[in-house]
């Protein structure tokens, strides 16, 4: 009855992944989507309606701006989702979270 229905991501633009393996030194500006698996070392920040998604194994040094995030993994630095942040049972944040749904 007062349940509230959730829309779909419907984000613009392609999926970007960065693989287990993969470590990236330096900061990030996408669109569309990314799906980080591996680690980054410096700041991620998605433009427009982008969809930032961290995998369980994923690591972050360095702060996230994205309108939607996902976080499984661990973040050593800020996160700023504009819109709506999920954070799973296994996320990990040293930092302050800003959000607007979570």
């Amino acid at each position: 009855m007062f349940r509230k229905t959730r829309k779909p991501f419907a984000g613009s633009g392609s999926t970007s992944l960065i693989a287990t393996d993969t470590t990236l030194r330096g900061d990030i500006v996408f669109s569309g989507a990314l799906h980080v698996c591996g680690r980054v070392i410096g700041n991620v920040r998605g433009e427009g309606e982008a969809l930032f998604t961290l995998s369980a194994e994923g690591v972050i040094e360095g702060s996230v701006l994205a309108p939607h995030a996902v976080i499984n993994g661990s973040v050593r630095g800020d996160i700023h989702a504009s819109e709506r942040l999920q954070l799973a049972a296994a996320a990990r944040v040293e930092g302050d979270v800003h959000y607007r749904s979570l």
